[in-house]
């Protein structure tokens, strides 16, 4: 996944939602992964208050779809 464009997402989400980047590698990684049914790295979801995924994409992160996705869950 891009750093930058992950940072970008960081900051223009600031306030409003949280970004959490997951090591794949480290148990709690793993057990997150199996909890979302993360299969590959570069996946990126957006999670409800609840906790319920409402967006899903693997690679590069469109930005433009996480911050509406992330936007509609405020």
């Amino acid at each position: 996944m891009s750093s930058s464009i992950v940072n970008g997402l960081e900051k223009k989400l600031s306030g409003k939602a949280n970004v959490i980047r997951v090591d794949l590698l480290s148990e709690l990684g793993q057990q997150i992964a199996a909890l979302y049914n993360v299969t590959s790295a570069g996946t990126n979801i957006v999670l409800d208050g609840a906790g319920q995924e409402t967006y899903r994409s693997i690679g590069v992160p469109d930005s433009d779809q996480i911050i509406e996705a992330s936007s509609s869950q405020v």
